[in-house]
């Protein structure tokens, strides 16, 4: 994937955007669905700063999977119910999360996100990539998640990581910036990949 970022008044013309790009706005409110379905290959959005961006008009763009969106003051997340292709959504310090809204997104399967909280997260059971970051965590809430098996922490205070190895469908743990964190209950899960740095 090719990430092009835009901010200011620079424009894009549909065919210098390579194929499965992801365009990264900041400080742009102004693009709409017409816009962006001029550039046939764009596959993601990355969103950063961007007060009031309405997210509904942007559903009708049929190719686009991933949303990325990062300090956006007056979000509103209950537009991504219009979005039923989204296949990858990061959050990333996002005021008023609620993953009720999160529920009409059938093919959802990936989930990042860093300095939110996460308590109700069980409503979304078809994830099977999540990465929690800088955020309060009840890890046995992940336990309502069947499909996970790729999860990524992030310096998560929690320091009792057992309940992870009983996850069965984990397959990949990925622990980011906690060197106290006890790997002795994966020891008896050697299908788990771990990795730590």
């Amino acid at each position: 994937m090719t990430a092009i970022t835009l901010d200011g008044d620079r424009r894009l013309k549909p065919e210098f955007l390579p194929p499965d790009a992801e365009l990264i706005l900041s400080g742009i409110a102004d693009l709409g669905a017409r816009e962006l379905a001029a550039f046939p290959t764009l596959r993601g959005l990355h969103f950063t700063d961007v007060p009031d961006c309405g997210l509904a008009p942007l559903a009708e763009v049929p190719q686009l999977d991933r949303l990325e969106l990062s300090g956006c003051p007056g979000i509103r997340i209950d537009d991504l119910a219009a979005w039923p292709g989204l296949r990858s959504l990061t959050l990333n310090n996002v005021i008023g999360i609620d993953f009720d809204a999160l529920t009409s997104l059938p093919h959802l399967v990936e989930l990042h996100l860093s300095y939110m909280p996460y308590s109700g997260i069980h409503v979304l059971p078809n994830l099977e990539v999540l990465e929690l970051g800088d955020t309060e965590v009840e890890l046995s809430e992940l336990r309502t998640l069947p499909k996970l098996r790729h999860l990524i922490l992030d310096t998560v205070p929690e320091h009792d990581l057992s309940v992870l190895a009983t996850l069965p469908q984990l397959k990949k743990l990925e622990l980011l910036h906690m060197p106290w964190a006890d790997l002795t209950p994966f020891q008896a899960r050697p299908d788990i990949e771990l990795i730590a740095r």
